[in-house]
């Protein structure tokens, strides 16, 4: 992977983020809690979308981080419905929304640094899997893809 590929994908990145951000700024206050289409455990509002887009991206943030420090990254599983419920999704989404464009550009601009062999060189997952630095920025720009596109067919 040279560095005009990775370039690439961290633009693809920023500009996911920057749609994401976008779309659900544009998103009428009055539709913030309406159902949307399944999102990973059953029905959410656009305002559960956003905030779990923010919580993702904070988690994928940190997750990076530790990978390129060498660190031993564990699964982080839990109710994602009690998580919803403990994090107070009901709240506005302008804060959330700051901290996904945060962390995204944030976490680009580490990445932007990375030599290209950091970019292919491989973690492990605790069940023997492994990604790249590659795999986590095509991974993480998915994401916000799917997201963007959920809020975007529910607010037509």
């Amino acid at each position: 992977m040279g560095n005009s590929e990775h370039t690439n994908l961290l633009a693809e990145y920023r500009r996911a983020a920057a749609v994401f951000a976008e779309t659900a700024r544009g998103a009428p206050e009055a539709a913030l809690d309406a159902p949307t289409e399944d999102g990973e455990d059953g029905v959410w509002s656009i305002r559960a979308h956003v905030h779990h887009a923010a919580d993702v991206s904070l988690m994928g943030a940190l997750r990076i981080r530790l990978a390129l420090a060498g660190a031993t990254l564990e699964y982080w599983r839990y109710d994602q419905a009690a998580y919803q419920q403990a994090n107070r999704y009901e709240r506005g989404v302008e804060s959330s929304l700051a901290l996904m464009t945060a962390a995204a550009e944030s976490t680009a601009d580490l990445l932007d640094r990375l030599p290209d062999e950091q970019w292919v060189a491989p973690f492990a997952l605790p069940d023997g899997r492994t990604f790249t630095a590659a795999d986590w920025v095509r991974n993480a720009t998915r994401h916000l893809e799917e997201h963007a596109g959920v809020i975007e067919r529910a607010t037509g």
